[in-house]
């Protein structure tokens, strides 16, 4: 389960991010989507040092400006920007290859092991597949099987 390919919003809304955030600061997912009948436009960015709402403030002023500017989003939407959070979702093959190491939460199309979610130490990425060890087992997980991934926090 890798995210589709990016929209065409989406696609200049990273570049625009790009345009106007600081060099220590990374994106680490865009998204513009329709949601309930309203449309949001979402970046999720993040510093090595942790990012600070300061920060989030900032680029969201400077990318809500730009956005006025550039204008090429005709829908009326609302513009978030935060932080990935503790519990941040795995959406790119970038996302999972980062998240070794870490436990995680899977869930899964048609079960595997008798479940269709999972919660274990991700030890391996893929292009087919990831691979999951829990206190009892290590099994793999094929990509096109998941609907559901983040970064488990208890």
């Amino acid at each position: 389960m890798l995210k589709r390919e990016p929209s065409s919003i989406e696609k200049k809304l990273a570049q625009l991010v790009n345009e106007v955030k600081d060099d220590d600061i990374s994106i680490y997912h865009v998204e513009y989507v329709k949601e309930h009948n309203n449309f949001y436009a979402r970046v999720f960015a993040d510093k090595e040092s942790g990012i600070s709402l300061d920060d989030l403030e900032t680029l969201s002023r400077a990318l809500s400006d730009k956005l006025d500017e550039k204008d090429f989003i005709k829908d009326k939407y609302t513009l978030e920007v935060s932080s990935p959070e503790l519990d941040r979702a795995l959406n790119t093959e970038e996302h999972f290859i980062g998240a070794i190491g870490e436990e995680v939460f899977i869930k899964t199309l048609v079960k595997v092991n008798g479940k269709k979610e999972h919660i274990g130490l991700l030890v391996a990425v893929d292009e087919q597949e990831i691979t999951i060890e829990t206190n009892d087992s290590k099994y793999n997980l094929e990509k096109n099987n998941i609907t559901k991934a983040k970064v488990y926090f208890a």
